[in-house]
């Protein structure tokens, strides 16, 4: 038997607990997270863009993380892919809702689809193109 101490075995076991504890919720909240969009959407059409998108983040950023984890340019802690799931849930879902929102109050005024589009892009689209630049400049200062 090998027993670790110390630094090292510490991480190890906070790792793998955070690890257990994150995993163990992976994807368990996005039912509930569907149905709330839903109802305030007002459209359940349109509850699957999030859900398009969430899914989308997911294969994208495992396609793009996993090759430089294997072969071994970086290494990641075990809790990093809980980490994506749960960052592009919440991406996913508040742009979303940003844009959706906005595009089912401009719908609702009797706007045709082509303007409530343009409307939707050039209000909240600003709104979320701010906060995407500020999370992408939090996340390169992090890793820096």
């Amino acid at each position: 038997r090998l027993y670790l101490t110390g630094k090292s075995a510490a991480r190890i076991l906070s790792t793998e607990a955070a690890g257990k504890v994150i995993g163990a919720s992976d994807g368990t909240g996005m039912i509930f997270i569907i149905i709330l969009f839903g109802w305030q959407v007002g459209s359940w059409r349109l509850t699957l863009i999030p859900v398009f998108n969430t899914l989308l983040c997911l294969i994208l950023s495992e396609a793009l993380i996993y090759p430089l984890s294997k072969s071994g340019v970086i290494t990641l802690p075990s809790y990093v892919p809980n980490v994506c799931l749960f960052l592009s849930i919440a991406l996913s879902v508040d742009y979303s809702f940003f844009h959706l929102s906005r595009f089912q109050e401009v719908r609702f005024r009797g706007v045709d689809l082509n303007s409530a589009v343009q409307e939707m892009i050039t209000t909240a689209g600003r709104v979320v193109l701010v906060s995407g630049v500020v999370l992408l400049f939090t996340w390169l200062a992090l890793a820096a």
